[in-house]
């Protein structure tokens, strides 16, 4: 009976071997597993307003236990569909990870850091009996149609001449800087809220080249100045997002 103490002993030690063992195995394991975030591929860079596309995204896995708050910012990998399509509201470059608070429109933001060095914004009113914002985002092309009218004393008469439209001006494109408030895509998180800014009132980039508008812009000012009417707006293919508007 003698052995049988240092017996008891030996299988208790190899008892709590096998918990250590298994607690260090676990705790392995939990730093092991990986939680997959949306980042910029390495060799991919986006300018303010440029689309993400699939082709602009890749996967990055991170510990799960050295995620800090990424866990809370960051898009995880099964998101991704929610980015594809969004408009940067800021230059990216490769290798970053995508945040929820970049791809949104920030709550307090210095316009200018929107502008290039020759460029200046314009504020445009449109027609918002025919103008969908929803629809519409910064880095978005548009124009503006101006309808031409003529009036018509020999229907009506000299005190109330009769006006009828006579075929369209249109003047652009420019690319959107703001809709009211609005700087970016709305959060796809609450993709049905509503705004509360003025979003039919648009805000353009506008070129300037010696002291002197590009020709578009004097045009586009012009026609504002003579028609008493918001003009409607025509929103260009994506397709021509990431090409130089002129």
């Amino acid at each position: 009976m003698r052995g049988l103490p240092g017996l008891i002993i030996a299988v208790a030690l190899g008892i709590i071997g096998a918990i250590c063992n298994w607690a260090y195995l676990a705790r392995q394991a939990s730093r092991m597993e990986k939680v997959s975030f949306v980042a910029l591929r390495g060799d991919a860079q986006l300018n303010l307003g440029d689309r993400f596309r699939d082709e602009h995204l890749t996967k990055v896995d991170l510990p799960r236990d050295h995620l800090g708050n990424l866990n809370e910012v960051g898009i995880f990998w099964k998101d991704k569909a929610s980015v594809t399509g969004m408009a940067a509201t800021k230059a990216y470059r490769g290798n970053e990870i995508l945040l929820w608070q970049d791809l949104r429109t920030p709550s307090v933001r210095d316009f200018s850091h929107l502008l290039a060095k020759n460029e200046v914004a314009r504020w445009v009113p449109v027609d918002n009996s025919t103008f969908i914002p929803e629809r519409v985002s910064p880095g978005n092309l548009i124009s503006f149609i101006f309808p031409r009218t003529m009036s018509q004393s020999a229907v009506g008469n000299s005190s109330n001449p009769v006006v009828q439209t006579a075929g369209s001006t249109i003047v652009g494109p420019f690319r959107i800087l703001s809709l009211g408030a609005r700087t970016g895509d709305r959060d796809p998180r609450q993709a049905y809220s509503r705004s509360g800014g003025q979003e039919h009132l648009i805000g353009i980039s506008v070129k300037v080249t010696d002291g002197k508008l590009e020709a578009e812009a004097e045009k586009l000012f012009q026609m504002l100045g003579n028609n008493t009417n918001p003009p409607q707006v025509l929103l260009h293919s994506a397709e021509l997002e990431n090409e130089p508007i002129r």
